[in-house]
């Protein structure tokens, strides 16, 4: 979670706002930020919404860039977060590419 803590302070929010407007456990959110703790996908894609980049950017995938997703893309990955695990790496991976074939 390279980036989640750049996001963090540029959100001009504390981590107690952040959690709650995400929904997680101060102490969960907490630990994302010092890197003790690692998310599931459905959190990953919660947080890229949230902070509106790509979870590439996220994780630290510097060859990404900082993308911007539009509501629409973001709506996307929302309904593939409903997902299970599995189909739910597999629906975002094939996604994200249709996605960057449009940048």
């Amino acid at each position: 979670m390279k980036n989640l803590k750049l996001l963090q302070k540029e959100s001009g929010k504390t981590i107690k706002e952040v959690a709650s407007e995400l929904g997680l456990p101060f102490s969960t959110y907490n630990n994302y930020l010092l890197g003790t703790r690692e998310p599931s996908i459905e959190i990953l894609i919660k947080l890229s919404n949230y902070f509106n980049v790509s979870i590439d950017y996220l994780v630290g995938n510097d060859t990404a860039g900082k993308t911007i997703y539009s509501e629409e893309q973001k709506q996307i990955f929302n309904m593939v977060a409903n997902l299970n695990n599995i189909n739910t790496i597999k629906a975002y991976s094939y996604i994200s590419g249709l996605l960057a074939g449009q940048e």
